[in-house]
């Protein structure tokens, strides 16, 4: 059990980010939660922030906002906001392909690299990193969405071997389908194709990601990615 801890998690106001703040929550612990909506959850011990993750700029005064209330320390951070957009390529645009690496990519690595130098300081933290295994099937129509998360995950794992001597723990959790707002688009047929590309689904519902949080954070020095096996 994870008790008595500070965590930021960003995109709280449904799906994943949600559901894993209201378990912390439960176990005693302090969440700082962002999203771009109004907050959703009244509780004494969480902290929201109505926030665009395309804004630098207001990332960084929200870390420092947190900092100011909590003495300078974040337990665990957990990067779950993505935004998913299926086009071809064709039908890319300026906007479309900056916000996706705004939200999926540059707003992760900059709390990430905020977070982490005050985590090194006080020698403790664990980071993690909310995936998807579109990084590794790369399918027509997510090239931006595949991409930006491929990125992520090539960052998470040369951090994790920067911080790994100052007892940083770094892990990424490749999900292949957890039921959330963000995976209505899939359609059955493509999660039937996903059931028989794996081997498993071992974070099958947000209840198994978060008992598997709670197994990392136990661990000495986590996998750098948890993921299903490919057939």
């Amino acid at each position: 059990m994870i008790k008595n801890k500070n965590i930021l998690i960003t995109g709280t106001s449904k799906g994943i980010g949600n559901f894993l703040t209201k378990k912390f929550l439960k176990t005693g612990n302090k969440v700082w939660g962002c999203s771009r909506k109004k907050n959703n959850i009244k509780h004494k011990n969480y902290f929201h922030k109505k926030l665009d993750l395309n804004n630098e700029k207001k990332i960084i005064q929200w870390v420092k906002e947190i900092y100011k209330k909590n003495n300078f320390k974040i337990d665990i951070l957990i990067n779950n906001a993505a935004i998913y957009e299926k086009n071809l390529n064709f039908f890319n645009n300026f906007k479309n392909i900056t916000n996706t690496y705004k939200v999926n990519l540059i707003a992760p690595t900059l709390l990430t690299n905020l977070i982490s130098k005050q985590m090194l300081k006080n020698r403790n933290g664990l980071i993690i990193f909310i995936s998807s295994v579109a990084s590794i099937l790369q399918e027509p129509g997510t090239s931006l969405y595949a991409s930006s998360k491929s990125a992520l995950e090539s960052y998470a794992k040369v951090i994790k071997r920067e911080l790994v001597k100052f007892n940083v723990k770094v892990c990424v959790f490749r999900i292949q389908y957890i039921k959330t707002t963000l995976s209505k688009v899939i359609n059955r047929n493509k999660i039937s194709k996903l059931k028989q590309i794996f081997v498993s689904n071992k974070i099958s519902t947000k209840e198994k990601l978060y008992r598997e949080i709670i197994k990392i954070f136990m661990q000495k020095n986590p996998p750098a990615i948890i993921s299903d096996r490919k057939k």
